[in-house]
């Protein structure tokens, strides 16, 4: 019964949330369970939104989100409407909408439970800079060209290795690296 009642307790859930989403930055791409990990998250995501009506009334309150998601929707609109090529498609709006709920729940969970966001973040320092010497390891020995950690089908997908040299953050990470790279350094400069 104590279990159910941590469930309902918004802390509880957003720690989760939160925690979810660092382990699904750091781990996402390499582990290659996107579709499990997307559906997890849009399931926490309207879990979160459901028991906290903080977090509903800051996500339909915030002004400046509504003007980002207008102006998202109309480049949305304005990139299928003039392309020629829709192979892809799918694929890539379920990877806009992914990210959009990642977006919103960082959004609704900064402004709603603001102390619990940064107690969590703090909390995470040793892992956070653990992963990313551990990272910065796995990428020098990449950068060597020895293949380590590269995955064999990620080269038959992109067989330009310098694509693939990008730590643990898998299949042609290299945007995640240059972002988590900033990130750290922001991070640490922040602690």
């Amino acid at each position: 019964m104590n279990f159910i009642k941590e469930w309902k307790n918004e802390k509880v859930v957003s720690c989760i949330i939160i925690l979810f989403v660092l382990l699904m930055g750091m781990l996402y791409r390499y582990v290659e369970f996107t579709k499990g990990w997307d559906l997890l998250l849009m399931v926490l995501f309207f879990y979160i939104g459901f028991i906290s009506k903080q977090f509903r009334t800051n996500l339909l309150e915030s002004r400046g989100l509504k003007i980002w998601m207008a102006v998202y929707i109309v480049i949305l609109l304005i990139n299928i409407a003039f392309t020629r090529q829709f192979d892809f498609l799918f694929d890539n709006l379920w990877k806009l909408v992914c990210t959009t709920f990642i977006v919103l729940l960082l959004i609704g969970l900064t402004k709603s439970e603001e102390k619990t966001f940064s107690n969590v973040m703090e909390k995470s320092f040793l892992l956070l800079n653990a992963f990313w010497i551990a990272n910065l390891f796995v990428l020098a020995m990449q950068v060597t060209g020895s293949g380590f950690m590269i995955k064999a089908k990620w080269l038959e997908t992109n067989s330009f290795y310098l694509d693939q040299c990008c730590g643990l953050f898998g299949n042609s990470g290299t945007h995640q690296l240059g972002f988590f790279t900033v990130f750290m350094l922001i991070y640490n400069l922040v602690y």
